[in-house]
């Protein structure tokens, strides 16, 4: 039987966290773009990234502000995003 080291186990574990926190940037992403306040406050809870920056640098933040949806921009202001 094989043994698995404990650095190996906390390893994979990380590369899983970093994974889902990615995947909850690029969904924080679409929610914002669509104006999805409850996905948005949702994906913020479970530890998205509020500062993730598009290829343009831009925020979700910024983003919502631009397209005029002052509350969300609001809401990811009051999580921390610039």
């Amino acid at each position: 039987m094989r043994r698995i080291s404990l650095a190996g186990i906390i390893f994979v574990m990380l590369f899983v966290l970093m994974s889902t926190t990615q995947a909850q940037s690029a969904n924080l992403w679409d929610a914002a773009s669509a104006g999805d306040l409850a996905k948005v406050k949702q994906l913020l809870e479970l530890g998205a990234n509020v500062n993730t920056r598009n290829m343009m640098q831009y925020t979700p933040a910024m983003t919502a502000e631009m397209f005029g949806n002052t509350k969300l921009a609001k809401m990811l202001c009051k999580a921390g995003g610039h």
